[in-house]
């Protein structure tokens, strides 16, 4: 499973055709529920059981093969508080080759079946 980037808040973010550059692209979405936020391992234990399946079946290969990866945004407590936050996205992005960053695209990697 990949690591949650669970250190910065993210507010706003640019929305671009698959085919202008981007480097990161949302593969699924699902909803958290209940009354309070869950904890981080909730979380990630939902994200495993929901975006692991829908990670396969977007790129075409399972997760654990894949020489993609991806990670997740999540509510915080404040957007499930003010907002009603509830919202998982699953984000797929190709790693560089150094593994510190993201490959730029000018395409979706639903089907890359890699």
């Amino acid at each position: 499973m990949p690591e949650a980037d669970t250190t910065g808040e993210i507010t706003d973010l640019d929305v671009v055709p698959c085919s202008e550059p981007h480097t990161d692209e949302v593969f699924y979405e699902f909803e958290l529920t209940g009354d309070e936020l869950p904890s981080e391992d909730e979380i990630t234990a939902e994200v495993e059981a929901q975006c692991v399946p829908a990670f396969s079946e977007f790129v075409g290969t399972d997760y654990y093969e894949s020489t993609l990866d991806f990670w997740w945004m999540t509510p915080t407590e404040e957007t499930w508080t003010q907002a009603n936050d509830r919202l998982v996205q699953c984000i797929v992005y190709e790693p560089d080759e150094a593994g510190t960053g993201s490959v730029e695209l000018t395409e979706s990697l639903e089907g890359a079946a890699r």
